[in-house]
């Protein structure tokens, strides 16, 4: 629940990051 929405968000983070 709050772990998996937590893990999902920092990999988005993660590929954003990357992107730019």
């Amino acid at each position: 629940s709050l772990k998996f929405f937590a893990r999902q968000r920092e990999k988005t983070v993660e590929r954003l990051r990357q992107e730019l």
